[in-house]
């Protein structure tokens, strides 16, 4: 599974975000990326502002999870993560949580 974390809310988190992807923000002990990283048991990458790009690359696959930077996973959440087929897509209220794509929708 190729996880991707792109940036939501990053006007809302500045300072902080001037520096980093939202999803490298630390809640507790580990960054967002870290929590779901561990819980999913895969590496992930970043889709943000170009000028963080080259620190916080992106790697795209013929299948990628994409998921909302700004999300911290619970086990619940995981489970309906993991059970997205392509083209599907978590919303709450209005906010996208995550969507299954392929490399070339990211594009």
């Amino acid at each position: 599974m190729n996880v991707v974390f792109f940036d939501d809310n990053r006007i809302d988190l500045l300072p902080f975000t001037f520096t980093r992807p939202v999803c490298e923000m630390r809640v507790g002990i580990l960054t967002i990326r870290k929590k779901w990283e561990k819980r999913l048991k895969t590496s992930a990458s970043h889709l943000t502002e170009n000028y963080l790009s080259k620190k916080f690359s992106t790697i795209l696959k013929n299948e990628n999870i994409v998921i909302n930077g700004s999300v911290c996973p619970t086990d619940e959440l995981i489970k309906d993560v993991v059970k997205l087929k392509k083209g599907q897509k978590l919303v709450n209220d209005q906010t996208l949580i995550a969507f299954h794509s392929s490399g070339d929708d990211l594009k």
